[in-house]
C-alpha cells in the first residue's frame, strides 16, 4: 500500500468519526443545533477542508513519483528481457555464421588432392593491416602446429597466399593479391595447358602473363597453381577477367579476379611446408 492511500484512509476515519460525533449530539430530531454543535461545525469545517486540501496536494506530489518508480521498475523487467533476447540472437547468429564457415572449408576438398588434404590444418585471422583488403595477416596458429614460413594457406574458394613469418602461437600471411606476392599458374585446360606468371595488383587485382606468345586465352578462363614455385599444382587462384596482347615484349598479359573474397576472411586451412615436400617428393 503507497503513502497516498495511507493518508486518504486517515481522512476518511477521521471524518466518520466526526460525522458520527455531529450525528449523536443532534440525535433526537432537534430543530436546532446547540451552540457546541455550532462552533464544533465550525472548527472542524476548515480542518476537514485542509485535510481534503492536503490529501489532493499529496496525491498530486506522490502519485508521479510512485508511478516512475514503478515505470522505472517495468523498464528495467523490459531490459532485462530485450538483453537476454540479444544475447540470444547474437548466439545463434555466431553458431549460423560457424557453421557457414565451416561448410565453406569443406570445399578446398574439391580442388586439393587428398595426400595434401589430410596435413591441412584449421586457423583462424586474429588481426590484418590496415586497409580495406587483406594483404598481410596473422593467425592464431604457429610453430606449435608445425607451421612455418613458405606455408600454404586456403580457404573454401581458392589460394589465399603463403605464410612468410611465424612464431611458436602465431603466423603471418602474405596474400597472393599483395605486389610483393608472385605465383606460377596455368590455365585450367587439357587442350590449353599455357603456364605463366602471376602478380599481386591494385584493389584484389592479379596482373600477369602466359610465357606462350601463341597461347590461347580467354575471358572467364579459370587460373589454377601450375605447381612451379612455393605451391602445389591445381589450386585455384581466380578467372580472367581481360586479356592483352603486348606485341613488343611477345607476352599475352591477363588481368584476373581471384575466387576468394580478400575483403573478408575469417577463417582459413594451412599446409605446413613440410608435407608439401614430402608429398612432392
Amino acid at each position: 500500500m503507497n503513502n497516498t492511500s495511507k493518508t486518504q484512509k486517515i481522512i476518511i476515519t477521521i471524518s466518520i468519526f466526526l460525522l458520527v460525533l455531529i450525528t449523536a449530539l443532534t440525535y433526537g430530531g432537534r430543530e436546532r443545533i446547540t451552540q457546541f454543535e455550532s462552533v464544533l461545525g465550525k472548527v472542524l469545517t476548515p480542518v476537514q477542508k485542509s485535510f481534503n486540501a492536503i490529501a489532493g496536494f499529496a496525491d498530486s506530489i506522490f502519485s508521479p513519483i510512485f508511478n516512475i518508480w514503478e515505470n522505472q521498475k517495468l523498464i528495467m523487467e523490459l531490459e532485462n528481457e530485450n538483453q537476454v533476447l540479444r544475447n540470444k540472437l547474437v548466439d545463434e547468429t555466431l553458431i549460423a555464421n560457424e557453421y557457414g564457415e565451416l561448410k565453406m572449408l569443406q570445399n578446398v576438398f574439391d580442388f586439393v588432392d587428398y595426400e595434401y588434404s589430410e596435413n591441412l590444418i584449421e586457423a583462424r585471422v586474429v588481426s590484418k593491416d590496415p586497409g580495406n583488403w587483406f594483404n598481410m595477416f596473422s593467425l592464431d596458429i604457429g610453430e606449435n602446429k608445425g607451421i612455418t614460413k613458405n606455408a600454404v594457406v586456403l580457404n573454401g574458394d581458392g589460394l589465399v597466399g603463403t605464410v612468410y613469418e611465424s612464431n611458436s602461437e602465431w603466423s603471418k600471411v602474405i596474400s597472393i593479391i599483395d605486389n610483393k606476392s608472385s605465383i606460377g599458374m596455368k590455365i585450367a585446360s587439357k587442350d590449353r595447358d599455357y603456364e605463366g606468371i602471376i602478380n599481386g595488383g591494385i584493389d584484389g587485382e592479379l596482373k600477369g602473363y602466359l610465357f606462350d606468345p601463341k597461347a590461347k586465352v580467354y575471358k572467364d578462363d579459370l587460373i589454377i597453381t601450375s605447381g612451379k614455385g612455393l605451391y602445389p599444382e591445381g589450386i585455384i587462384i581466380g578467372k580472367v577477367m581481360t586479356v592483352e596482347i603486348d606485341s613488343n615484349q611477345l607476352l599475352i598479359n591477363i588481368s584476373v579476379k581471384p575466387m576468394v573474397d580478400f575483403r573478408k576472411i575469417n577463417r582459413v586451412l594451412v599446409l605446413p611446408p613440410d608435407k608439401i615436400e614430402e608429398e612432392g617428393e
